[in-house]
């Protein structure tokens, strides 16, 4: 088995501008429990994980259509 093998073509990403709502349904469609956060031109800007909106977006009371941006880790 080579890597290329286990690898996706299109790796899943969220951008710093969608909904927490949409990175919850882009994780649960990937399985993945974080996605990077890219923004203009697929830059790198940050990771948002499941913990980031289970534990801060609802302890904080954020609703589904706030941005990642506010909950995300910058990197």
């Amino acid at each position: 088995m080579q890597i290329k093998d286990v690898m996706s073509s299109e790796p899943v990403a969220v951008r710093v501008d969608a909904t927490i709502q949409e990175a919850a349904v882009g994780m649960r469609d990937a399985d993945a429990g974080a996605l990077p956060v890219v923004a203009d031109e697929g830059k790198l800007v940050g990771i948002v994980t499941d913990r980031d909106l289970s534990v801060r977006a609802l302890a904080e009371g954020l609703g589904a259509e706030t941005t990642v941006d506010r909950v995300m880790t910058p990197g």
